[in-house]
């Protein structure tokens, strides 16, 4: 079950207390509205990157572990600090047993950011509106807000999708996310990070049907230095689109009967 925490805030005006009461899903993005501008037409504005996308290279968890490490576009390892590098170190180890690492999909927790942009491959829509981008995800059947030219909150509460504001340059939509909290991983193979962790995605379009992503990771707690990661998605054809999805009984959160930990569809323990 979802948890909600409740915001009080109060204000008092012309000696009247006025209270309003917001009720937010723990899970959910901060809800931040973009700043109004003068009138009331808005256009969108940047280059179009709309439409339904698949992302490209994603290697199933079946396949040896070396192909699924994640490297920095720079080549070589992630840099991570001693005690996230033992951590990954054991993580890796486990992989292909029964103690693999689970991320948080497999508990019916959001995959969060950065996995939700880098994972398996289920669709996702990009939709463009005046002062906003959202993405809407197939996996989990979240979805994620971006606000365009307006700042972060100075202090936003944490969760798994984070904070995400973003502007244009030129063709480039830039996007920095922060307000994450540590429950998450960056890959299947389980790259740990910290409630610092910081990204900057520059997302284009190379072609009508290729959008690229190329993602900052800059954590002091869990990472030596930034690194950057590059993902490619495709286009799907009209008719493609998010379907439902939701972690429910029978599905990923039912425990498997040999090892007790949760199952993914079809019942195998590890995912498909």
């Amino acid at each position: 079950m979802t948890s909600v925490r409740r915001k009080n805030r109060c204000a008092v005006a012309a000696g009247l207390a006025l209270c309003a009461i917001a009720a937010v899903p723990v899970v959910a993005q901060s809800a931040r509205a973009p700043a109004a501008g003068k009138g009331f037409v808005q256009t969108i504005e940047g280059a179009d990157i709309s439409g339904t996308w698949v992302v490209d290279g994603y290697v199933p968890s079946a396949r040896p572990t070396q192909e699924k490490m994640l490297h920095p576009l720079d080549g070589g390892e992630v840099p991570l600090q001693p005690w996230a590098e033992s951590l990954y170190r054991a993580r890796l180890s486990k992989d292909k047993t029964a103690d693999a690492f689970m991320n948080t999909a497999a508990y019916c927790l959001p995959l969060g950011m950065p996995s939700m942009m880098l994972g398996a491959t289920y669709p996702f829509s990009i939709l463009q509106t005046p002062g906003q981008v959202t993405t809407l995800h197939e996996e989990g059947h979240v979805h994620r807000q971006i606000f365009l030219n307006t700042p972060h909150d100075p202090d936003p509460d944490p969760g798994y999708l984070g904070e995400s504001v973003g502007r244009w340059e030129g063709n480039t939509l830039v996007v920095d996310t922060i307000g994450l909290n540590d429950k998450t991983s960056l890959d299947l193979l389980g790259i740990p990070h910290s409630d610092k962790l910081h990204i900057v995605e520059r997302i284009r379009r190379l072609s009508h049907d290729k959008l690229e992503n190329v993602m900052t990771f800059e954590d002091p707690k869990a990472f030596t230095r930034p690194w950057r990661f590059r993902r490619t998605y495709s286009l799907q054809k009209p008719g493609v689109h998010p379907a439902e999805y939701f972690c429910q009984d029978g599905q990923m959160n039912t425990p498997d009967p040999v090892t007790g930990r949760p199952s993914y569809p079809g019942g195998s323990a590890a995912p498909p």
